[in-house]
C-alpha cells in the first residue's frame, strides 16, 4: 500500500465467518465529502478477530489495534498491523484486562515514547516499543473501563469512560483529570477536530458537540440501529 494510499486510511471493522476483519478503506485525495464517499474502495487487508478500537500510527506505517469481546473479564495482549504486509503481530511481555481502546504516545507524554496506551479495566496501561507493560494512568472514578482514548491539539490525552459517563481530559503535564462533558450513558466514540472540539457517540446512536474546553454545543446528527446511517 503506498504512503499517498495511507493518508487516508480509515479503520473499519467488519463481521465476517464469526470474526472481525480489520479492514482499510483508502481514496485517491482530497474530494468533497459526498464526492470522496462515492469513490471509497474497501479492500480486506488483514484478519484479526474482535477487533476494538483502532489507532494509525502517525506514520501511517502501523496501526494498534485493541480488542473486544468475549467480556470484560478477559485479558490479552494488544495487537499492531502492518499497513504494507497485513501482517498482525502481538505486542507486550504480558496481557492487559479488556483492553479495548488505544492510542500512540509518540511524544512520550505518559509512556516511553513510541508506546501504546491500552485502555483496561484497570486503568490505562503502555506498552513501549520493547514490549515491556505498565500502568500509566491508574484507575480512578473519571478513569473507568475507557471505551476510546485520543490526543486533542495540546497534547493531553482525552478519554471516553463508560463507566464514568464522561468524557475525560487527562493533562500530559500535571496528570490532573477534568471531565469535559458528563453524559446520561456510558459513550462508546468520539472524534477530535483540529481546533479541539469533539464529535461524541452514545450507545443510542446521538452525537453530541462539544467544544475545546467541554462546552456543550448540542446535538451534532445520529445513527440508525445498524450504525450505518446518519442524519
Amino acid at each position: 500500500m503506498s504512503r499517498t494510499a495511507r493518508t487516508w486510511i480509515a479503520s473499519v471493522a467488519c463481521v465476517a465467518a464469526g470474526s472481525a476483519a480489520a479492514q482499510l478503506a483508502t481514496s485517491a485525495g482530497p474530494t468533497p465529502a459526498t464526492d470522496r464517499m462515492a469513490r471509497l474502495t474497501v479492500e480486506a487487508f488483514a484478519d484479526a478477530p474482535w477487533v476494538g478500537r483502532m489507532s494509525v500510527h502517525p506514520e501511517g506505517d502501523r496501526v494498534a489495534l485493541g480488542r473486544v469481546g468475549p467480556g470484560s473479564g478477559t485479558w490479552y495482549r494488544v495487537r499492531e498491523m502492518d499497513t504494507e504486509t497485513g501482517a498482525v503481530a502481538e505486542r507486550g511481555v504480558r496481557t492487559i484486562p479488556d483492553p479495548d481502546s488505544v492510542a500512540w504516545d509518540t511524544e512520550g507524554s505518559y509512556a516511553p515514547p513510541g508506546s501504546i496506551l491500552v485502555g483496561g479495566v484497570h486503568g490505562i496501561f503502555a506498552v513501549s516499543p520493547r514490549g515491556a507493560v505498565s500502568l500509566a494512568i491508574p484507575p480512578s472514578p473519571w478513569i473507568d473501563n475507557p471505551e476510546d482514548l485520543r490526543f486533542d491539539p495540546r497534547g493531553d490525552l482525552i478519554v471516553a469512560s463508560y463507566s464514568a459517563r464522561a468524557l475525560v481530559r487527562v493533562d500530559h503535564r500535571t496528570g490532573a483529570q477534568t471531565p469535559l462533558q458528563l453524559f446520561s450513558a456510558g459513550i462508546l466514540q468520539f472524534d477530535v477536530a483540529a481546533d479541539g472540539s469533539f464529535r461524541v457517540i452514545d450507545p443510542a446512536g446521538g452525537v453530541r458537540a462539544v467544544g475545546p474546553d467541554g462546552e456543550n454545543r448540542g446535538n451534532a446528527g445520529s445513527f440508525d440501529a445498524t450504525g450505518t446511517a446518519g442524519r
